[in-house]
């Protein structure tokens, strides 16, 4: 049976209208939490257990809201297509950077890189190892990785994909990372939406160094919408 295909050519826009997201024992992650993401830069701040890993994988489809709707285009409700059709989406037009490193064990890691992609410029692909340092790791297998090392090759592994995608998802893509790499990192991501800016590109981070490079702050306490803040940044 052939993969469906996704019915959303692009996401323009996504709305989050009042979602509360509950876990077992009642824990509420997000409460009645309404938000909207149209093209540009977001960074997702707030402490651990705020909810921002919970409000991407609302965003990405993963992670079916107990109370409210997730609108995309101004016409789609996600949650009301099913598992399968959300799957498509995923797979067609975003790119979402988890905060667990993932791998397959038994694949070095240029194999890993190229695992889910159906053609690929190996050229492309240790251009961007090099930019990050870490093109003496293309034999090299996940177990003998470091928590950076792998961090770094999970955000070229994303890199990858959100050039063609139009919903870029990023948890955490600058932790254990060395100053000089986050440098390019943010330079990697602003030249992602240099070069398409109907681009939505929305990052959940500790890392401050990120707000030099977003549009919009989104700060997030407990559950709640804190704080939906304009930057003055020139990207």
């Amino acid at each position: 049976m052939s993969k469906r295909e996704s019915p959303i050519v692009r996401i323009a826009s996504i709305k989050l209208e009042n979602i509360t997201v509950r876990y077992p024992r009642n824990v509420e992650a997000l409460k009645l939490l309404s938000l909207v993401f149209e093209p540009g830069i977001y960074i997702l701040v707030g402490p651990n257990g705020s909810g921002k890993t919970t409000l991407l994988d609302v965003v990405a489809g993963i992670r079916k809201p107990s109370v409210g709707r997730v609108v995309v285009n101004d016409t789609i409700n996600l949650y009301g297509l099913d598992e399968e059709t959300r799957a498509s989406i995923r797979r067609e037009t975003i790119a979402y950077m988890l905060q667990e490193d993932i791998f397959l064990d038994h694949l070095n890691v240029i194999e890993n890189l190229k695992f889910f992609f159906k053609t690929i410029d190996e050229n492309e692909v240790m251009t961007l190892m090099k930019k990050l340092g870490v093109e003496s790791l293309a034999n090299r297998y996940p177990a003998t990785l470091s928590g950076g090392e792998k961090r770094k090759i999970s955000f070229i592994r994303t890199y990858l994909k959100a050039v063609n995608s139009s919903l870029i998802l990023l948890d955490e893509p600058t932790s254990h990372i060395d100053a000089d790499s986050v440098n390019v990192i943010k330079d990697m991501i602003l030249k992602l939406w240099e070069y398409d800016k109907k681009k939505i590109i929305i990052i959940a981070t500790h890392d401050l160094e990120l707000k030099s490079i977003a549009h919009i702050l989104i700060e997030l306490r407990a559950g709640h919408l804190e704080k939906v803040e304009k930057i003055a940044n020139t990207t």
